[in-house]
């Protein structure tokens, strides 16, 4: 097990990753948050830090909304 964290920090990259039977399409059907969430950060991670912060703002803008409506 340490040998496979060392690997994972290694690669700077989270377990989702390292262990993803299936491809990210088809991942918004499942009903686990927090694979969702891990899934989630796997797209984000490649990404360059002004996609990211550009995808923060549209997350809070949407939730914002979404609080406004219920």
């Amino acid at each position: 097990m340490e040998t496979l964290e060392k690997v994972i920090t290694a690669l700077d990259v989270n377990a989702v990753e390292v262990f993803r039977i299936e491809g990210i399409e088809g991942i918004e059907e499942r009903n686990e948050k927090k694979l969702l969430i891990e899934a989630f950060n796997s797209l984000l991670a490649g990404r360059k830090i002004e996609e990211v912060q550009m995808i923060l703002r549209l997350a809070k803008d949407v939730l914002g909304t979404f609080d406004k409506l219920n």
